[in-house]
């Protein structure tokens, strides 16, 4: 069971409170470890704000459907793969399904979770760019997934519902978990799947960084053959993540240039004069 967000807040807060007064009080004491802990309060801000958002209650079920007709109409206008047919065509193949199934659900935050301690530990000076980055993004998909949208399986006549069919099923089957499956448009899965791979390419020359895109790949395929979202939430993810890219860095030059002005503020203050000694 994920961390519940308000727990997730209280640890943001925690990791944060040590790491100021850490730095205040002993600015020289163990900064490693006070580095790790407020970049480890920032990822538990992101994880508290993707969990509040899957515990609001998204109402309108008509409209979540008709909405995602609309999808529908804009991915046939697009010419882009139906998931009637990918979905039929994986259905071939039992264990390919109950595969998607676990990793829909087990891979989606232990992912990221490696990613960026992996990115924090080997690449510290390309990280705190791809931390932003995510919360950008993920602030923007939460917002969205205010509009009710319906997954492909609760929308489209003959895509099955695989977790139901196969299990694991990631939603309550007494109904209760029903309000955040209208939230499918656009998929918190692929923003964080997409930017793990792209980021993974871009930071490392390793030949391991080819596992990050493979892990969007694999994401944004499951997705759609366990009918929980759409093709074109790839599509958006990719869009909200190319988005938060000049966000992030517009958010950079001007706090480098606030910085700049008030260190130079303290650079030219003038020196107090030294005290005279009495003889």
């Amino acid at each position: 069971m994920w961390l519940p967000w308000d727990w997730a807040f209280y640890l943001a807060a925690a990791l944060l409170v040590f790491a100021f007064v850490a730095r205040a009080r002993a600015p020289h004491w163990r900064t490693g470890l006070v580095s790790f802990a407020q970049e480890a309060g920032f990822v538990s801000v992101i994880y508290a704000i993707w969990q509040l958002g899957n515990s609001v209650t998204v109402t309108g079920t008509e409209q979540a459907i008709h909405r995602g007709h609309q999808v529908w109409d804009v991915e046939r206008d697009l010419h882009l793969p139906s998931e009637i047919t990918t979905q039929h065509w994986a259905l071939h193949a039992h264990w390919l399904i109950k595969l998607g199934n676990v990793y829909y659900i087990a891979a989606h935050v232990p992912v990221l979770g490696i990613f960026l301690f992996w990115c924090y530990f080997r690449h510290r000076d390309l990280y705190p760019k791809w931390r932003t980055r995510l919360f950008l993004a993920t602030f923007a998909s939460m917002a969205l997934q205010l509009i009710p949208v319906a997954p492909p399986r609760l929308t489209i006549p003959g895509i099955v519902d695989t977790g139901l069919l196969y299990g694991p099923d990631v939603y309550d089957p007494s109904g209760k978990g029903f309000a955040p499956q209208l939230a499918a448009m656009p998929s918190v899965h692929c923003v964080w799947a997409l930017l793990v791979g792209f980021a993974a390419v871009r930071v490392s020359t390793s030949r391991w960084r080819w596992l990050g895109a493979a892990h969007a790949v694999l994401t944004i395929m499951f997705v759609v053959i366990t009918g929980n979202h759409y093709w074109l939430d790839g599509i958006v993810g990719g869009g909200l993540l190319a988005l938060a890219v000049p966000v992030q860095m517009g958010l950079h030059a001007t706090w480098a240039r606030i910085r700049g002005r008030v260190v130079g503020d303290v650079a030219l203050a003038p020196l107090p004069e030294p005290a005279l000694v009495s003889r």
